[in-house]
């Protein structure tokens, strides 16, 4: 595993968490061939209608400027759009670091915390990028491939929390191979015992 430099919060500045501030953050972040969408204030449901569907919206438009404002989230629209940027989204904090020495790939790629667990931001190629759930067991959940027709979080308040979304690791975007990440996933993260909520 890699060293983590200070963490970094898209959009915090003195006067609290700014929608535009995050966009500036994330586009100097992130490959220029992202599609960020707005999604609702302390939410993490898209903002637009028809988001799968939509044109990529330019943030310095006048539509995105008044989109990308106030506290909106920012979502990335994950797949083929994006030019196959996608996240793998683990939901306990207890399989991060198993996950990261599996997949060796994650251990560098972009890291992003939320309430619990944390996504990473992969490159992925190939005629199907479907989201699909990781499991590492019978009906054990231990989260998700976000691919094709779904969005990360990137940035925003969390709704549970309160609390901004935040990176914990910078960093160029890996290019794995989504079925060979699951299979390393699902025969390798032994059940850990239920993260409290």
């Amino acid at each position: 595993m890699h060293p983590e430099p200070t963490e970094r919060v898209p959009g915090l500045r003195d006067g609290g968490y700014s929608a535009w501030a995050a966009v500036q953050d994330l586009l100097q972040w992130l490959p220029a061939t992202c599609s960020l969408i707005p999604l609702h204030p302390r939410s993490k449901k898209p903002a637009l209608n028809h988001w799968t569907t939509n044109p990529r919206m330019d943030p310095d438009s006048t539509e995105g400027r008044h989109w990308f404002s106030g506290e909106a989230g920012i979502g990335l629209r994950c797949g083929t759009v994006s030019d196959g940027i996608c996240a793998v989204d683990i939901d306990s904090d207890a399989w991060i670091a198993r996950v990261e020495l599996l997949v060796p790939a994650l251990g560098a790629a972009p890291k992003i915390i939320g309430a619990r667990g944390c996504k990473w931001l992969v490159q992925c190629h190939g005629p199907n990028l479907r989201g699909r759930g990781l499991k590492c067991g019978p009906g054990v959940r231990l989260g998700e491939f976000l691919g094709d027709r779904q969005q990360a979080v990137l940035a925003g308040i969390h709704p549970d929390t309160g609390r901004p979304y935040s990176w914990a690791r910078l960093g160029p975007i890996p290019l794995i191979d989504p079925a060979g990440c699951f299979e390393s996933i699902r025969h390798h993260v032994p059940e850990p015992k239920p993260t409290p909520p």
